[in-house]
């Protein structure tokens, strides 16, 4: 076991951050099918292209993952600082390895 580190933050972060990018994601690809829903009733004859929805939604995955990732570091660097200590990545705001 690394020093300072309890197993189950380990399983953590993976964990929030995949809830988090499948959570986004699917909100954004619910939008975009009510958004061709609309333009198919709007313009019935009218094909939207599968290759630009396909790269929107990757794109939007993508920057997703990024977001969360920054949110995560950005949250544990101001909760380090703001005790004293140097920073290490955990996702929660009370390490399991400080009460132990």
């Amino acid at each position: 076991e690394p020093a300072g580190r309890h197993p189950a933050l380990q399983l953590m972060a993976p964990t929030y951050i995949m809830f988090s990018i499948t959570f986004r994601v699917s909100v954004f690809i619910n939008l975009i099918i009510s958004i061709v829903r609309t333009i198919n009733i709007v313009r019935p004859f009218y094909r939207v292209g599968r290759l630009a929805i396909g790269s929107a939604v990757l794109l939007y995955a993508l920057a997703s993952a990024a977001l969360t990732v920054i949110v995560i570091t950005i949250r544990n660097f101001d909760l380090a600082k703001r005790r004293g200590r140097t920073w290490r990545l955990s996702c929660s705001n009370h390490r399991i390895s400080d009460h132990v």
